[in-house]
Order: structure tokens, then C-alpha cells, then sequence
């Protein structure tokens, strides 16, 4: 199953790659990964979105528990994925949109 969905309500995928492992936080790889991967959305804005898929669903809930806030980003767990979205240009209730979108998935 890929990671990135093509659309996600009105944004669209612009492009996505696999993060290389020295791209990927410490504290993600600690806890033990599948795979990660990074992706741009386009639509209300730019959007880069990140998600790492662990082995575990609490180890994904430990990273959302330990992760630093960044302005204009936003990080959530679900299962054993966590996603980190950073955002340009758009409003926050477009990116809101995104999320509960993506979370469905």
C-alpha cells in the first residue's frame, strides 16, 4: 500500500520520495521502522508531509509523545504511522481539512 495517497480531500499529490535514513529522526528509528517517506501536496497552499510507519502502534503513539512543536506543523499518530505536515501558505482550517482527511485513511 503506498504511503501517499494521490488526493486527499482538494489537495493533490505533487510529488513523493523515501527518506533516506540519516533523514530520519533519531528517535523514530529507535523505536523501530517499516519505512518512511516524505511527499508534497499541493492545493490551499503548499504542503510537505511526512510519515513514518513503526512496528508498533504504541511506539508511533511514543513519538507523537515526544515530538518538539515547529511553528506551522502539525504531528499525529494513528495506528502505527506518524505523520508530521508542514505547511506554506495555506490556512490552518485547510490544513485541519488535510488531516482529518488523511486520518481516515
Amino acid at each position: 500500500m503506498p504511503l501517499f495517497p494521490e488526493t486527499v480531500g482538494d489537495w493533490k499529490l505533487k510529488a513523493s520520495s523515501d527518506l533516506a535514513p540519516g533523514q530520519i529522526p533519531e528517535q523514530v528509528r529507535r523505536l523501530g521502522m517499516r519505512r518512511a517517506g516524505s511527499a508534497e501536496y499541493q492545493g490551499a497552499g503548499t504542503l510537505i508531509v511526512e510519515i513514518y510507519e513503526l512496528t508498533s502502534g504504541a511506539g508511533a503513539f511514543e513519538v507523537e509523545q515526544t515530538w518538539r512543536p515547529v511553528a506551522d506543523t502539525v504531528a499525529f499518530h494513528k495506528d502505527s504511522y506518524f505523520t508530521v505536515v508542514h505547511w506554506t501558505g495555506a490556512e490552518k482550517s485547510a490544513v485541519a481539512a488535510f488531516v482529518r482527511e488523511l486520518e481516515k485513511r
